[in-house]
């Protein structure tokens, strides 16, 4: 069954019954996603409304109008479905029982928090080109374009802070591979935020760019996907001189509407947080040699 029928089909169910309609899609969708994260929590405000205690005498009305929302819910979800959500005919796993269920909701309800120089959490992180953890020291390091170091869990449903303790060397053209005639960018390094990648193995993200004499928030591989030609500044940034082969502080807070950044203590920068910043969380070293005693991910 492709995705459009799929969606045909639970609505007609829907028509008829909410919980049957949960049920056949329950059947069709793959554990572990996104859309499968917001199914589940969705469907638990279902159950939680439609179980009465004893001391509760006449709450219908109440009922009726918060499944009425939970089917908008419902709805507006099914259209979001997506051909990478759905089981193959041969894989289907059986329903997950209550227990599970539950011990999902509080996975995706508990706060997360990951220390990258732990070595329990560095095993999990998403390691793309050469990084190296020196554990002994508790540092780690990353140099180059298109390396990045990445959390294990996305973030942006809460507001969360980023606490690191990093130094910076910048690394020359030949370091880089870019050549001569090119080289017109000042070395920089950024902050990843809201990493996903969609299905046709395209990169998008959000970066806190800092050029050494600048810091600005950039959104990268919106468009065509590549990481060197395809970003947006999202505005001018203010001048900053980050200093080279300096321990520095930096805080990140982001809320649901802005981003704060704090510098060696001392408030610098403010932006407004894009809508759709969701996802993992890291560092891109890009054109300098990034090395880091603390990088901490804290949702509040």
């Amino acid at each position: 069954m492709n995705v459009k029928n799929l969606k045909d089909e639970v609505k007609k169910v829907l028509i008829e019954d909410v919980e049957k309609a949960f049920n056949y899609l329950d059947s069709k969708v793959i554990r572990g996603t996104d859309f499968y994260d917001n199914f589940v929590m969705l469907r638990s405000r279902l159950n939680v409304n439609n179980r009465k205690e004893p001391y509760q005498t006449d709450t219908k009305s109440n009922i009726d109008v918060e499944s009425n929302k939970i089917t908008k819910a419902f709805l507006n979800l099914v259209n979001t479905l997506d051909k990478d959500d759905l089981q193959e005919a041969d894989t289907v796993k059986p329903r997950l029982n209550y227990n599970q269920i539950a011990e999902i909701i509080m996975t995706v309800n508990s706060p997360k928090l990951e220390r990258f120089t732990d070595t329990e959490h560095w095993s999990k992180l998403n390691k793309i080109d050469n990084w190296k953890i020196d554990t002994e020291n508790s540092f780690f390091e990353g140099k180059g374009i298109y390396s990045y170091l990445l959390s294990q869990n996305k973030y942006g449903r809460r507001n969360f802070t980023v606490f690191i303790d990093f130094k910076v060397n910048y690394l020359k053209p030949k370091d880089v591979f870019i050549p001569i005639s090119k080289y017109h960018l000042p070395m920089n390094f950024g902050i990843v935020l809201g990493w996903s990648i969609d299905s046709n193995g395209r990169r998008k993200y959000y970066n806190l760019l800092f050029s050494g004499y600048r810091i600005l928030l950039e959104a990268v591989g919106f468009q065509t996907g590549d990481e060197m030609s395809d970003f947006l500044h999202l505005d001018n940034g203010i001048p900053i001189f980050i200093e080279e082969n300096r321990w520095n502080s930096l805080v990140i807070r982001v809320t649901n509407t802005v981003i704060n950044v704090i510098i060696n203590e001392v408030f610098m920068y403010s932006v407004r947080r894009p809508d759709n910043l969701y996802g993992n969380i890291g560092i891109r070293p890009w054109r300098s040699n990034f090395k880091c005693r603390k990088f901490e991910i804290n949702e509040n």
